[in-house]
């Protein structure tokens, strides 16, 4: 940064980037090329390759911003005013094989609770950590369960802690 100007360069993208959420207009560009990129105030800053054809960034930044304003100010309106569904709702849209895999879940989660008083805290708490990780695309509906079934909840409750006493605080889902 110079006279207040922040410097972002042209940056080829590597293949493994599939889609970049840009700074600009906040669309998600999938499989570019290359975008300009830098930081400002320890934030990234990325700029599709669509804004930088088009231009008139300054514009556009003021467009976005006024967006993002009026979007807050309504976000903050639904504060206290929302009547959602139960968590319990989710099992009602489960396909059986959702179902089979939450069920799955639970036994192992059961199996390496059992087996985690045996094993080391950083055994315990890999294998706790892997298993999430395994199972994280059906964390709703295993958060659903753990919410209705105090049993459940208990176990998912003991597995997060072991996780957090071996990891720290910032290991949370």
């Amino acid at each position: 940064m110079t006279d207040g100007k922040i410097k972002l360069k042209a940056t080829k993208l590597p293949d493994q980037i599939t889609a970049i959420c840009c700074t600009v207009c906040s669309r998600v560009s999938e499989r570019p090329l290359m975008a300009a990129e830098g930081e400002a105030e320890g934030e990234g800053i990325v700029i599709c390759p669509h804004c930088l054809a088009e231009g008139d960034i300054d514009a556009k930044l003021e467009r976005h911003a006024a967006r993002l304003e009026s979007r807050s100010r309504w976000l903050r309106a639904l504060i206290g005013r929302l009547e959602v569904p139960s968590p319990a709702v989710l099992k009602e849209f489960a396909g059986p094989e959702d179902i089979e895999q939450v069920a799955a879940f639970w036994d192992s989660l059961s199996d390496l609770l059992d087996e985690s008083e045996q094993l080391p805290i950083n055994q315990a708490a890999h294998r706790l950590v892997s298993l999430l990780q395994e199972y994280r695309g059906a964390w709703p509906l295993i958060k659903s369960d753990a919410e209705v079934d105090p049993e459940r909840g208990k176990a998912l409750a003991a597995a997060l802690a072991k996780r957090r006493e071996f990891f720290g605080l910032g290991a949370g889902l």
